[in-house]
């Protein structure tokens, strides 16, 4: 480890370096691999990929040898191009991949709890983010929907008919001016938790409430229009 020297300070997250704690007793040579080139002035190496896994290695653990691939000596700006290409996220880390991964897992019958413990995954995001919550009525599950976001709706203080809608409204295809998206979740989960009066409207009451959050931009109009107006009244009486 001594003889590899980074070309830069990285600035590596530390979500990730929670993950590689997580596993660090069963990480393999893989999920430690360097890639270095001599360095012609020192007889040492140059870090040209695998950032995040060197400093991991310096300051995370007590090794003094690292697997690491050794590539020809290049050029200053064609390492430089080189350790930017790596910088970019790997092709196969989609949310997808992850999931058929874990349905060949359950189908093999290995529950959450030991995926959990073998993988950087928590049971609670495994639960939240991968999985449907039972209760769930499948009807609205579809391409379009998002484990992550159905989950929330279902934990949601409101009627099965209020539920029902924002579930539908989940539904739709990405691009549709009233998809429930996170944004507008949010802004109906932060306006329950401060008006808890909404849990005692009637069903019909609380979709007029939500719809209004679809429209932002018109709500804030409206209201707006609305003070002006009342300013108005207040003049002319």
């Amino acid at each position: 480890m001594d003889d590899i020297r980074p070309l830069f300070n990285a600035n590596i997250s530390q979500a990730y370096m929670k993950r590689m704690r997580k596993m660090s007793l069963k990480l393999q040579n893989f999920d430690l691999l360097l890639v270095v080139e001599r360095n012609e002035k020192n007889n040492g190496y140059l870090l040209v990929g695998g950032y995040d896994r060197y400093y991991y290695l310096k300051n995370h653990t007590d090794q003094k040898v690292a697997p690491c691939i050794i590539e020809d000596s290049s050029t200053p700006n064609e390492i430089l191009y080189k350790i930017m290409r790596r910088l970019f996220l790997p092709g196969d880390n989609k949310k997808h991949n992850k999931e058929l991964v874990l349905e060949i897992l359950e189908e093999s019958g290995v529950s959450l709890t030991l995926v959990a413990d073998q993988t950087p995954f928590s049971e609670s995001e495994l639960r939240k983010d991968y999985k449907y919550s039972p209760t769930i009525p499948k009807v609205f599950i579809n391409m379009n929907t998002t484990q992550k976001t159905l989950n929330e709706i279902e934990q949601l203080n409101i009627s099965p008919e209020a539920k029902a809608f924002l579930f539908e409204r989940a539904g739709l295809l990405r691009g549709d001016p009233d998809r429930l998206t996170g944004q507008v979740l949010n802004t109906i989960k932060s306006y329950i938790k401060k008006d808890l009066r909404v849990k005692y409207l009637t069903p019909i009451q609380q979709i007029e409430t939500f719809k209004q959050a679809f429209n932002p931009k018109k709500t804030i109009l409206d209201k707006l229009k609305e003070t002006v107006n009342r300013f108005f009244f207040r003049r002319a009486s």
